[in-house]
C-alpha cells in the first residue's frame, strides 16, 4: 500500500508540474490603435510560439536583433503565418522618408512581470478590462528573460528597468529614447502586482490617448522550472533539408525567379516579355506623379541585412516599393544556402502610374536603390543616348560621305571635255 501510495504521489507531483511546465503566458497590448490594441470582446487568443513573440517585441521597441528570423522558426512552421502574426502585433515602422518629426519613435512600454500565478493574472487582466492579445505558447525560464530583455536590449541601446517602480515611469517624455522596459519579479518583490493593479488605471489612459503604446507580458512561475533557456535559437540544416527545400521550391521563390509572367495588381491583363514589370502597389498607384524622393534618416543602411525584420524595419518595408527577400535562401525564407548565413536585400517592384486602357496609354515607374526609394531612370537614359549617339553618328557618316566623294578626281573624259582649247 505504500508503494502504491508513493507512485500516487509522484504521478500527481509530475502532473502537476508537466502543467506548470505548459502554462502558457498572456500578452496585453494597449493601443489606441483598434487593430492592434486588446479589449474584453476579443476572442480566443493566438498561441504563438516565443520565436515569433520575441521578433513582435523586438519590432515594437524598434529593437535590432542579430539573428535570422527565418532560422529560429520552429520546425515546419509556416513562415508566412509567422509573418501575418508580427505584421498583426508587431506595431508600425517608422518611416525612413519622412521629416524630423515623423522620424521620431512613437513612445513604447513594455512591462514584463516574471512568477505570476493564476490569482495575480486574475488581478490584472480586471485592473486592465481587457483580454490577452496573444500567448506565449512556450515561456522560457528566467535566464531567458535575462537575455533578450537585459542583455539584447541593452545592445540595441534600451536599458531594462528592476528597480524603478511602475507608478515612477509614467512619463513618456522621461523615457530614454521614448522606450520604457520594466522588468519585475513577483517571488523578489510580492508585493509588485498590487503596486502594478495600482498603476494600471494611468496606464490605460496613457494608451487611450495615443501617448505610448503598452505591452505587458505575465510570464508564469511555472516557467522557471522550465529548460528553455532562450527565446529564439538558430537553427542548422542538414543536407536532407537542403534536399528537401531544393526539390519543392516555395511560390515566393518561384516569384522571384520568374520575371516573364507577372501581374499589375488590381489589373487582370497578363503582359508578355516585353512589356513585363513587377507587382505594382495599389498604395502608391494614384500619387506617383506627385513623388518628390526625401533625403533619407542620418544613418548608414548596409548591404545586407542578417534577418527579415531588420531589414524590413529599417528600410521600412523597402519604402512600399518592394520587399526583403534573403538572396542566400535556396526557396525565399527557408534555409540559407551558404554557409555564411542568411542576406536580405530589398528586391524592388514597379508602380503602376495609369494602366493600359487609360488615355494616353500604360505608364509605370520603376524603382530602385538598396531602399527602392530612387526612380529608376537607367531605361530611359540609354534608350536617350542610344537615339543620340545614332542620330549622331548618321549625320556624322553622311557629311563624311559628302566629303569624300567631292575630294575624288574627275574622271579622264570629263576632264577633256573641259579643257581649254589651242
Amino acid at each position: 500500500m505504500k508503494f502504491l501510495a508513493g507512485l500516487a504521489v509522484a504521478a500527481s507531483l509530475a502532473s502537476s508540474a508537466a502543467s506548470a511546465a505548459v502554462a502558457s503566458a498572456p500578452v496585453y497590448i494597449l493601443s489606441k490603435s483598434a487593430s492592434t490594441s486588446t479589449s474584453s470582446s476579443d476572442s480566443t487568443a493566438p498561441s504563438v510560439p516565443r520565436q515569433i513573440v520575441r521578433q513582435i517585441l523586438l519590432q515594437r521597441l524598434a529593437a535590432t536583433e542579430a539573428s535570422s528570423f527565418f532560422d529560429t522558426l520552429p520546425r515546419d512552421y509556416d513562415a508566412d503565418a509567422a509573418l501575418g502574426l508580427i505584421e498583426r502585433f508587431g506595431g508600425d515602422a517608422s518611416s525612413l522618408f519622412e521629416g524630423a518629426d515623423v522620424l521620431a519613435r512613437h513612445p513604447e512600454m513594455l512591462v514584463v512581470v516574471e512568477g505570476v500565478t493564476d490569482k495575480h493574472v486574475a488581478a490584472i487582466e480586471g485592473a486592465l478590462s481587457a483580454s490577452p492579445a496573444f500567448t506565449v505558447a512556450d515561456p522560457p525560464n528566467q535566464a531567458a528573460n535575462a537575455k533578450l530583455f537585459v542583455d539584447e536590449l541593452a545592445a540595441g541601446g534600451i536599458v531594462a528597468h528592476k528597480e524603478v517602480a511602475l507608478a515612477e515611469a509614467l512619463a513618456p517624455s522621461a523615457w530614454i529614447n521614448g522606450v520604457f522596459v520594466g522588468l519585475y519579479d513577483v517571488k523578489r518583490e510580492p508585493s509588485v502586482v498590487d503596486e502594478i493593479v495600482k498603476a494600471l488605471p494611468e496606464i490605460v489612459a496613457l494608451a487611450a490617448a495615443g501617448d505610448a503604446d503598452v505591452t505587458v507580458v505575465l510570464m508564469p512561475e511555472g516557467s522557471r522550472a522550465t529548460k528553455t533557456n532562450v527565446w529564439a535559437k538558430v537553427h542548422k540544416s542538414t543536407k536532407s533539408e537542403h534536399s528537401k527545400i531544393k526539390h519543392q521550391p516555395t511560390a515566393a521563390a518561384i516569384e522571384l525567379r520568374t520575371d516573364e509572367s507577372v501581374f499589375i495588381e488590381g489589373s487582370d491583363t497578363e503582359f508578355d516579355s516585353e512589356t513585363t514589370f513587377a507587382k505594382a502597389s495599389s498604395d502608391n498607384s494614384n500619387n506617383n506623379a506627385g513623388f518628390k524622393p526625401v533625403a533619407a534618416a542620418a544613418g548608414r543602411i548596409p548591404a545586407c541585412f542578417q534577418s527579415f525584420n531588420s531589414c524590413s524595419t529599417q528600410t521600412n518595408s523597402c519604402s512600399g516599393h518592394g520587399k526583403c527577400v534573403d538572396k542566400f535562401a535556396v526557396n525565399s525564407g527557408g534555409f540559407a544556402s551558404q554557409k555564411g548565413g542568411s542576406c536580405f536585400v530589398c528586391h524592388c517592384y514597379s508602380t503602376l502610374n495609369r494602366p493600359e486602357d487609360a488615355e494616353g496609354g500604360l505608364s509605370t515607374t520603376q524603382w530602385a536603390g538598396n531602399m527602392c526609394q530612387k526612380i529608376d531612370v537607367s531605361v530611359p537614359f540609354w534608350l536617350i543616348t542610344g537615339f543620340t549617339v545614332a542620330i549622331v553618328g548618321a549625320v556624322a557618316f553622311a557629311i563624311g560621305l559628302l566629303f569624300s566623294v567631292g575630294e575624288e578626281k574627275l574622271p579622264g573624259v570629263i576632264g577633256a571635255g573641259v579643257s581649254r582649247s589651242k
